[in-house]
């Protein structure tokens, strides 16, 4: 995340000060594999347990998750069947746990 803030404060150095100031402007530079590292690692961890459970339950759903991503966006390719359905469990898993 440091190395994408810092090339965005390359690009467009007026936003460094909108971007510190409001923290959650972070989280624009942030990918799914990080927000997983985010919740999981770390010291945050008992923030979000009460949230989605088991640690395990979390790494799996969202590795699901981050696989259907790559495969369906990141590499344009037809989607195996089995990552599709796990991909879109963990979505809706992710969600429900969220309440969105």
């Amino acid at each position: 995340i440091k190395q994408r803030l810092e090339e965005e404060y390359s690009k467009r150095p007026y936003r460094r000060e909108e971007i510190e100031h409001i923290p959650e402007r972070k989280l624009e530079f942030t990918d799914i594999g990080h927000l997983k590292d985010i919740i999981i690692y770390g010291n945050n961890w008992s923030l979000f347990e009460d949230i989605f459970g088991k640690k395990e339950n979390v790494e799996r759903h969202f590795i699901d998750y981050i696989d259907l991503r790559n495969a369906h966006l990141a590499h344009p390719r037809k989607v195996d069947p089995v990552v599709w359905d796990k991909g879109r469990g963990a979505i809706k898993w992710i969600q429900k746990c969220l309440k969105l």
